[in-house]
């Protein structure tokens, strides 16, 4: 099968799951769990629509699950898990905005996806949100928007609660990479690949910059080639992925 087929099945596919996530809430006694899978599947499907270059309907999606999180998170403040769908969403829905006329609402998207991953963290001790926030810092396309140091400080307490994650692993070698310290950062790889026997497109993407930065131009090529190619047979209408090929891809073009 083709991508464009199987863009489109799985476009119906994502339309037939918000159909009844939206049933089951009219009808079950507690609506909200519904409802959120309803925001997240139409926030995905929303993702998919921009890779099929649908941006109007992309955008309208996006905006139907932003809000409607948005009121479910004013009903329940105190419960974490909503908070970091929202941020979720608002990073998806600013990527898609992001280079094009929208540029000042994408840079608030991405300022509200890293201040709710953050107060997140200021709560307590989460791995997956301390992840977060070190990947917003670093990978944020709004450049003012990026903070390295904090982004490590992040990236090694993820690590510390959960150090057998391979994408918390990642952010980490990133930050190390963005930090100066190249040694600990290909170290970080080489468990990375070590624990899972492969490495994916953001673990080539560090290593194409890092490979690039040691003078191996022509190997920093061939691992941005490995980064396209994982990403094509494995998610390929991952914006974040294909933004982050895109950025490497523009760093090596300059040497």
């Amino acid at each position: 099968m083709d991508l464009g087929n199987l863009q489109l099945e799985s476009n119906a596919a994502y339309s037939n799951c918000r159909a009844l996530f939206e049933q089951l809430a009219t009808v079950a006694n507690d609506a909200k769990p519904y409802l959120v899978k309803w925001a997240i599947v139409t926030s995905q499907q929303a993702q998919l629509l921009h890779a099929m270059g649908d941006y109007s309907k992309s955008t309208e999606l996006f905006n139907s699950s932003s809000e409607l999180l948005q009121k479910i998170v004013s009903e329940y403040p105190n419960e974490p898990d909503l908070r970091h769908v929202l941020a979720h969403i608002h990073w998806q829905a600013g990527l898609t905005e992001f280079g094009t006329d929208h540029n000042e609402e994408a840079r608030k998207l991405f300022e509200s996806a890293i201040s709710l991953w953050s107060s997140l963290v200021d709560k307590g001790k989460s791995a997956e949100h301390a992840y977060r926030v070190a990947w917003s810092l670093l990978r944020c396309p709004e450049n003012t928007l990026r903070n390295v140091s904090k982004a490590l400080l992040c990236a090694q307490a993820s690590v510390e609660l959960a150090p057998n994650n391979r994408d918390y692993q990642n952010i980490l070698a990133n930050a190390l990479l963005n930090n100066g310290d190249h040694n600990k950062a290909l170290q970080t790889l080489e468990t990375i690949k070590v624990q899972n026997q492969s490495w994916n497109a953001n673990d080539y993407c560090v290593l194409a910059r890092l490979q690039e930065l040691n003078g191996d131009h022509s190997q920093a090529l061939e691992s941005l080639d490995q980064a396209r190619n994982w990403t094509a047979s494995n998610r390929p209408a991952n914006l974040d992925d294909l933004r982050f090929i895109a950025e490497v891809e523009k760093d090596l073009s300059k040497h």
